[in-house]
């Protein structure tokens, strides 16, 4: 008796099997092994990859043979696992002392299998000892292949059904059986009723109707664009809970609730006023200087324009415009305005000079958006939001006069300072944040991803420039690092970018953001000097900084960026500034739109201002003041616990001069 033994390639296994029973051989172990031989350190190629050759799959046969089978099972493996390559293999052959077979109780030659060639047969087809007679070593011949082929059907049908008829008895086996059948019973219920109630139904029924016209792809694409823009209109019309904290904490602790109340009610009319008429003087078309149609909505499309975004949604947006032009414009007023006036002059701001004004640049036919050869150009607002109402803050400013006791820098003097610079300069910061749906949001379409990126980062650059200049410039002046003037510095910066920030790269942003923080330090000396009282800082900021960043467009104007359209950005004509070959036609375009809107703005404002001044509302008595506007106003106080009439630093009386103010 012999133990035969072989390692070869995973591979060549079936071959081996299928030889070794042609040879007899049917009882077999096999294992997995690894190894090496001579292929070891040799590079193969497998996959497309070189690889280095160390240990390798191999597959481990053993059988036990008696001596007559010995050298045709080395045959049969030799000729079935041979490639011819490095790593084929060995067999190795090993005496046996003693073989038992469990399942029967044989022993040595009698347990090995095969011992004979009959044997083999018999377990190969399943016949039984008396049904097949060969001589050992033998091989059916191609006669006897019918035959046994019908024997071994007949045999193996035999063996189903004891074997059935064993498994029955088995009351686990049973309970198995059940189980899937009921399963399987269960899951064709659910089929045929989903077909005989659902499915059948609906494709006989599909015969008799019309079908379903496709959808139009544009009406995702303006859901989408609708939804961009709302959260954009979302994100302006928080900026105005953080102007009025700017103002107040840049203002004195007497006027706290007035800055607030004056907030919200600026924020109500202009509401009331831009649906009634407001939206259709400026948005709908009429002729180049005011818009006639639309007046409360009514008779609109339900998309503006060819935005595609719903009109509603539109409305929202700009209306958050107009009441950012209206909270500017109470910014250089602060602390002697009258409640009433201040009520007055925001129906004729937000109901009148911001629509019609407004109509000019960004009206549908308005004649500096229709002005050829080059148009003006205002992308979210440094001229229409930023400098209009900078210049209504202006001329109110003027038409109120300075507050009492306000000693300017050229009498020896300075500007009184804020209670809390605080919610100043934190105001300013989430006005910063809120400035990401006043650019961006621009665009009224999220799938200009390149233009909305472009704005995005163009916002945050020039902010970040601009902050950085006006702190530098503080300490060169002052050597102290100015907190104020720092904050004022980057929103100049931002009013700045907001005109040109589609149509510039990111180094024509940041010299923008340079030039925001310059203007904006020299606005406030000019209004120093010439005794305009600004308490936060409102004319330089918008004023100064809108009129900067618009002209800035006709400099640094990239030439390579068209306009936005609701699939994405049109180049068929660009936007060239004088820095970038363009010639000096962007520059005057914007020279001529910035100056008309900038002086049609500020004497239409100065006859409001002195308008509601004949009313005697514009501004308080001067005992009100002094008691301040908190109390005389409102009859509260924003810090009861340390509520201090007057002035927080002085005791002031009236003189002959101030009574007459």
């Amino acid at each position: 008796m012999k133990l035969i033994s072989c390692v070869i390639r995973p591979d060549r296994l079936p071959a081996v099997k299928e030889a070794l029973f042609r040879a007899g051989v049917t009882g077999i172990t096999i294992t997995r092994a690894s190894g090496h031989g001579g292929e070891q350190d040799t590079v193969a190629v497998r996959r497309g990859t070189k690889l280095l050759l160390q240990f390798h799959e191999k597959v481990k046969i053993e059988m036990a043979c008696s001596e007559p089978f010995v050298e045709p099972t080395i045959d049969a493996i030799v000729s079935a696992a041979r490639t011819g390559a490095v790593g084929d293999g060995k067999i190795f052959v090993q005496p046996l002392d003693r073989v038992i077979r469990i399942r029967t109780g044989e022993r040595d030659n009698a347990a090995l299998t095969p011992v004979t060639a009959e044997e083999v047969q018999r377990q190969s087809l399943g016949l039984g000892a008396t049904e097949l007679a060969l001589t050992p070593g033998s091989i059916p011949s191609s006669e006897s292949k019918p035959l046994l082929e019908e024997n071994a059907v007949m045999s193996k049908l035999r063996s189903v059904g004891e074997r059935l008829r064993t498994n029955w008895q088995n009351p686990l086996i049973r309970q198995q059986v059940g189980l899937l059948f009921l399963g399987k019973a269960i899951g064709l219920a659910i089929v045929l009723t989903l077909m005989t109630r659902w499915f059948l139904p609906s494709m006989l029924g599909a015969q008799n109707t019309t079908p379903t016209p496709s959808l139009d792809p544009m009406a995702t694409v303006n859901a989408i664009n609708t939804v961009c823009t709302l959260v954009a209109a979302f994100l302006v019309f928080g900026m105005h809970v953080v102007f009025v904290h700017l103002e107040a904490g840049f203002a004195r602790t007497r006027e706290s609730v007035n800055i607030l109340v004056d907030g919200i009610a600026d924020t109500c009319i202009c509401g009331v006023t831009f649906w009634l008429w407001g939206f259709a003087f400026m948005f709908e078309p009429g002729n180049g200087f005011i818009g006639l149609h639309g007046f409360a909505l009514q008779g609109l499309p339900a998309t503006y324009g060819t935005t595609g975004v719903a009109l509603l949604a539109f409305w929202v947006f700009q209306f958050a415009f107009a009441d950012t032009c209206s909270t500017i414009t109470s910014g250089a007023m602060i602390g002697r305005c009258g409640f009433v006036g201040d009520l007055l002059y925001s129906v004729g701001v937000t109901g009148f000079i911001y629509p019609i004004i407004g109509h000019w640049a960004w009206g549908p036919d308005g004649w500096l958006a229709t002005m050829a050869p080059i148009s003006f150009h205002d992308f979210a607002g440094s001229t229409v939001v930023h400098t209009i109402g900078g210049a209504i803050s202006l001329a109110g400013a003027i038409a109120l006069g300075p507050r009492l006791g306000r000693v300017f820098k050229r009498d020896g003097g300075g500007p009184m300072p804020a209670h809390d610079l605080i919610i100043g300069a934190a105001g300013g910061l989430i006005l910063w944040f809120g400035w990401y749906g006043f650019n961006p949001g621009s665009t009224l379409s999220a799938l200009d991803t390149g233009g909305i990126g472009r704005v995005s980062f163009n916002t945050t650059l020039a902010a970040c420039s601009a902050g950085l200049t006006a702190l530098i410039y503080s300490y060169v002046r002052t050597k102290k690092w100015d907190l104020a003037l720092t904050t004022n510095g980057f929103l100049a910066g931002l009013v700045a970018i907001t005109c040109p920030c589609y149509w510039v790269d990111p180094v024509g942003a940041f010299f923008i953001g340079i030039g925001g923080g310059l203007v904006v330090v020299w606005g406030i000396d000019a209004l120093e000097y010439l005794r305009i009282d600004d308490p936060i800082g409102a004319v330089p900021v918008h004023l100064v900084g809108g009129i900067w960043g618009t002209l800035s467009l006709g400099l640094f104007a990239a030439g390579k960026y068209g306009v936005p359209t609701p699939t994405g950005q049109d180049v068929s004509t660009v936007v060239t500034g004088l820095f970038y070959g363009g010639g000096l036609g962007t520059l005057k375009a914007q020279f001529i739109g910035s100056a008309v809107v900038t002086a049609a703005t500020f004497a239409s404002a100065m006859g409001l201002m002195y308008a509601v001044k004949a009313t005697g509302t514009l501004r308080v008595a001067p005992e009100g003041e002094l008691e301040g506007l908190d109390l005389h106003e409102h009859g509260s106080s924003a810090y009861p616990e340390y509520m201090i009439s007057g002035s927080e630093s002085v005791i002031l009386t009236l003189s002959a001069k101030d009574d007459a103010a």
